[in-house]
């Protein structure tokens, strides 16, 4: 989802239809597109792809899909597994596409996501609205923006000339968000403080 900030209050908010009707761009979205790529390519309906080989070692799926009756039986297991798991969970094949972004099958994969976040991002982009840009979550943060020099120069750039901020979580906007909201000024020492005091929590919280 993208939202658009106006004078500290919530302006727009476009997207987080979810996995089923939305998510173009972001983790399911890539992961249904690495699953179908290499149940296609094992059916012999797709192109061969290092993804086949990620997908099958992470689903801990052994054969020989060098052989036709091989590349038959690991389709038929990938395909019983899938099924049997939630449907979102296809999103944990999204790493696997940056992971092998070298390849013909992935790389375009990871570009038509690009390609959809900017179109999500510009929906909400306002002219008369400059930056900065703050943007999360692990597709954008840990995929995109960590992606290599080579990658980098394929993929549709997200913003135009405005700052990028790239952050974990929007924990601190939002808890500035609701102070704004309550009447308080939130200055910049304000936020420092609200951001090292979110800091300070999650490096102390225990794990689940």
């Amino acid at each position: 989802m993208a939202a658009r900030i106006w004078r500290g209050q919530l302006d727009r908010v476009v997207g987080g239809r979810g996995w089923l009707l939305g998510d173009a761009g972001g983790g399911f979205w890539i992961g249904q597109a690495v699953a179908r790529a290499v149940v296609a390519s094992l059916d012999g309906q797709g192109q061969e792809t290092a993804l086949t080989g990620l997908v099958l070692k992470t689903m801990e799926i052994d054969g020989d899909t060098g052989t036709p009756a091989g590349r038959t039986e690991a389709l038929r297991q990938l395909v019983s597994v899938l099924y049997a798991r939630p449907p979102i969970s296809l999103a944990e094949f999204a790493p696997l596409a940056f992971t092998a972004h070298e390849d013909h099958v992935a790389r375009p994969i990871i570009v038509d996501a690009s390609a959809a976040l900017a179109d999500l991002l510009s929906a909400i982009r306002a002219p008369d609205l400059l930056g900065p840009v703050v943007v999360g979550g692990s597709i954008i943060v840990r995929g995109m923006l960590a992606a290599p020099p080579s990658l980098q120069a394929e993929l549709v750039p997200l913003v135009g000339g405005d700052h990028m901020i790239p952050v974990s979580d929007g924990l601190v906007g939002a808890a500035v968000l609701v102070l704004r909201h309550a009447g308080l000024d939130v200055d910049e020492a304000l936020f420092r403080t609200i951001r090292a005091q979110v800091a300070r929590v999650s490096l102390t919280k225990s794990p689940d």
